[in-house]
């Protein structure tokens, strides 16, 4: 496809207190080998330097700039997808980055599966002394996935998702009660889309402190709240079994009181990989479990 066939892509950079980190998101974005991309950037009432970078930045790579007062993260997302006029929405925090052939890569795949609502990728974790990991998911899959995300038997990384921004028509925009707005849009879609997976390692995850991920009580309630909707799926019963592992296994290391709540009772996921993660973390020392996970 020559450059004025390219199916246009808006991408979506919600911006929240991330000074150190989103010239480095910005130039991954404007700098993609992709060429038919329009940036809207929205910053959600920072209180740090990041809408003096994101001017001078803005000046720099002309894309479109909204500086105003906090009003979450949802509420950001759904006035970026208003806005878009694309065939195609990606969303990078303003602490990621995409790799630079990632909206290329994605837009080859998406335009040879129409069927697929939205297409995900592998991710790459870097930290703060700049080392990287490559996530490897031996469950990511494509087509009717929505049993699977159900149950959480994998998650979709929402930081690699293309959307076609028909999707948003047929399931509306993110909850903005939500604080894993993510997740509630992934089952919505995977519920009436097939999903595509590229086994492709195409987004940037930069992990740090302040992650939303590291806060496990607020992100259980949300999952409770979000797997309430779904009370009448025949795989309810097993989501909410799913929930309670998965959440044993976390609270393992961080509260063991809480942990003991949800101990799972049902014998058939004893031999269950992440029980016995949760059971080792809960029984003995970090440094040791560790040490036999590995092995």
């Amino acid at each position: 496809m020559i450059e004025k066939e390219l199916p246009l892509v808006n991408v979506i950079v919600p911006s929240y207190n991330h000074e150190k980190y989103i010239e480095e998101t910005i130039e991954s974005i404007v700098n993609q080998t992709y060429k038919n991309i329009e940036l809207i950037v929205i910053d959600d009432g920072s209180k740090d330097n990041s809408p003096k970078i994101l001017a001078e930045l803005s000046n720099k790579y002309n894309f479109t700039l909204i500086v105003r007062d906090n009003k979450g993260l949802p509420v950001t997302l759904n006035e970026g997808i208003k806005l878009s006029k694309g065939k195609y929405i990606s969303v990078c925090a303003s602490d990621d980055k995409f790799a630079l052939n990632k909206i290329d890569e994605q837009v080859n795949f998406m335009e040879n599966n129409p069927a697929y609502g939205i297409s995900y990728t592998n991710v790459i974790k870097f930290y703060e002394n700049g080392m990287e990991r490559h996530i490897i998911n031996k469950k990511y899959q494509s087509g009717y996935i929505f049993n699977d995300l159900l149950c959480q038997y994998f998650s979709i990384p929402a930081g690699s998702v293309l959307y076609q921004k028909k999707v948003f028509e047929e399931v509306d925009l993110f909850d903005t009660s939500l604080a894993i707005e993510d997740f509630d849009m992934f089952l919505k879609i995977s519920k009436k889309f097939e999903i595509g997976y590229l086994n492709k390692y195409l987004f940037y995850y930069r992990s740090h402190g302040n992650n939303t991920s590291n806060n496990i009580e607020k992100m259980e309630k949300n999952v409770d709240i979000i797997l309430e909707k779904w009370k009448n799926d025949q795989q309810y019963a097993n989501a909410i079994m799913r929930k309670n592992l998965f959440y044993f296994r976390n609270f393992a290391s961080t509260n063991k009181k809480e942990a003991l709540k949800r101990l799972p009772r049902n014998v058939k996921i004893l031999n269950d990989k992440i029980f016995f993660e949760g059971l080792l973390r809960l029984l003995i020392p970090k440094f040791i479990y560790k040490k036999v996970l590995r092995r």
